[in-house]
């Protein structure tokens, strides 16, 4: 009796306890999520930001100078990571699995930034090409790529995409909440801005 009396007295308590409760559960998942991605910033970030790209995407190599901006402005305070989205064509999924392969040799910025540079010339030739210029092992590269574990890997993020509402490129993430397209800088600032203030108290 005592304590129903106290949830019918205290609504607007027992309602901002279930939504830092459920904010917390929710960037627990955040982090669970990405603890094998490549990331910037700290594992115990109150905001992870997500991006997922297509590497034959006009629209993610334009937001590339946008995400390094943003990356280099928060990186004490939001963990930023990667996850492949490749819809556009089999050599978006084939310059994913690449990218996978770079990553478990730790170089998946390095890996990622020559890809964009490169995106006109997406191909086995040049994915080699870069391996070699980073002076990874061939022999692991290339068995990496062609494995099941990352394939696997590149379709589970591919539907995590999708189960968050992502249907084109470049989507994100935001602690759970959805952004698509390439969006200016300042539009991306306020929505960190504004998840940094609401989950400061967490």
């Amino acid at each position: 009796a005592a304590i129903e009396n106290f949830i019918k007295n205290n609504p607007k308590l027992i309602a901002d306890t279930l939504e830092r409760y459920t904010m917390k559960k929710g960037l627990e998942a955040a982090h669970e999520a990405v603890s094998n991605d490549p990331s910037i910033g700290p594992k115990d970030a109150k905001v992870v930001m997500i991006e997922f790209g297509d590497y034959r995407c006009g629209y993610c190599r334009r937001v590339q100078d946008t995400l390094e901006e943003l990356r280099a402005e928060y990186k004490d305070r939001v963990l930023f990571t990667y996850k492949a989205f490749p819809i556009l064509s089999e050599e978006s999924y084939n310059a994913a699995l690449a990218v996978m392969a770079a990553h478990q040799q730790g170089k998946f910025w390095e890996y990622n930034s020559k890809i964009w540079e490169n995106q006109s010339r997406l191909s086995g030739d040049l994915y080699v090409e870069l391996a070699e210029e980073l002076k990874l092992d061939l022999d692991k590269f290339n068995k990496d790529r062609d494995s099941e574990e990352i394939k696997s890997r590149v379709q589970a993020d591919s539907e995590l995409a999708q189960k968050g509402g992502g249907s084109g490129t470049p989507f994100f993430l935001i602690n759970g909440i959805g952004v698509s397209g390439a969006q200016p800088v300042e539009a991306f600032k306020a929505t960190l801005d504004e998840m940094l203030e609401q989950y400061s108290a967490l």
